[in-house]
Order: C-alpha cells, then structure tokens, then sequence
C-alpha cells in the first residue's frame, strides 16, 4: 500500500514481534519431550509478555508518530451504520453458535476418550487374568 515490502513502522514491527512469540508459543506448548513443568512454566512467561504487547499495538498509532493515520476521537454520534451493525450481529451469533457446536462435540470426543482408555484397562486385566471372563 505504501510501495515498500516493509517498514520500520512500530505498529507492524510490534505486530510482528507478538505474531514471532505466538509461534514461539505454540512450539513450546508442542514440545513433547524434557521437563513438562519447565516448558510449561516458559511457555507461560511467553504468553504474558505476548499479553502486555496486545496494548502496545493498540496504543502505537497514539503513541508513536508513524504511518499509520492518527486516530480522531469524536465526541457523541458516530457508530457503525445500521447494516454494519445487522451484519456484525448476524456474524457474532453465527460464530457463537459454531463454538457451541465444536464445544460439544469436543465434550462428546473427550467422554468417547475416557469410554475407550477404560476398555483398554478391562482388556489389559483380561488379558493378565486378573479378572474372569463375564
């Protein structure tokens, strides 16, 4: 937009240092093998610096001179436009309603889960005897 592939700007560069935490984030949490507590309490401080860096993009545009225009703070009025405003609700519902489904069917996997683990543990001690045969 601005005819350069990158700026030194404070808001992309500030975006781009939570988006490398994030993915910073995401890897630690993944990591399968070590200490689990140690990586956990790391990918634990990671987050919280990610978290403080959520309001400094917010405030950059206010705070920093940059690029980006300076944001205009209107007194009484403005608001979005009635169709905005159908379209924003029409969104939010439809997103809140696929979050209840994937929220179900995640509790529903997650009790097929422990369905599964305690037939395993019936036929292990089957399978050593421990229990007879009904």
């Amino acid at each position: 937009m601005w005819g350069v592939y990158w700026t030194g700007e404070v808001r992309l560069t500030s975006t781009l240092i939570l988006w490398l935490l994030f993915v910073g984030y995401l890897l630690l949490r993944g990591q399968a093998g070590g200490d689990r507590d140690a990586t956990a309490r790391f990918a634990a401080i990671v987050a919280i610096v990610g978290a403080i860096d959520v309001p400094i993009i917010y405030k950059s545009v206010e705070w920093w001179r940059g690029l980006h225009p300076k944001v205009l703070k209107v007194s009484g009025g403005g608001g979005l436009d009635p169709a905005m405003t159908r379209s924003l609700l029409v969104c939010t519902v439809a997103f809140l309603l696929l979050f209840a489904a994937l929220y179900l069917e995640r509790l529903r996997l997650g009790r097929l889960e422990l369905e599964v683990a305690a037939l395993e543990d019936r036929a292990a001690r089957i399978e050593d005897g421990r229990e007879a045969m009904a």
